[in-house]
C-alpha cells in the first residue's frame, strides 16, 4: 500500500561541536540575569571563552598524561 520509511523520519544529521557551542553560547546570553551573573561585559567575556572551550574536541582538553583516576579528588 504505502511506503513507510521509518528510518527517514528517524533521521537526525549529527551537529558539530561549533554548532552545539553556538547553541549553548546563545542560551547562556538570552538567559543573562544582572542580579545571578553580575555585570553584563564579564558575563559575555565568561560565555566566549566557554564557547572557545567548548569548539575544543574532548580528547585534546586534557594533556597527554591526564587519567581518569587522577580527577577524582
Amino acid at each position: 500500500m504505502g511506503l513507510n520509511n521509518s528510518k527517514s523520519s528517524e533521521y537526525k544529521p549529527e551537529l558539530s561541536l561549533e554548532e552545539i557551542a553556538a547553541i549553548n553560547y546563545h542560551k547562556r546570553v538570552k538567559n543573562y540575569n544582572y542580579a545571578y551573573h553580575g555585570y553584563y561585559t564579564h558575563y559575555i567575556e565568561w560565555c566566549r571563552a566557554q564557547y572557545e572551550l567548548e569548539c575544543i574536541p574532548l580528547w585534546c582538553r586534557q594533556g597527554s598524561n591526564y587519567s581518569p583516576q587522577d580527577n577524582s579528588y
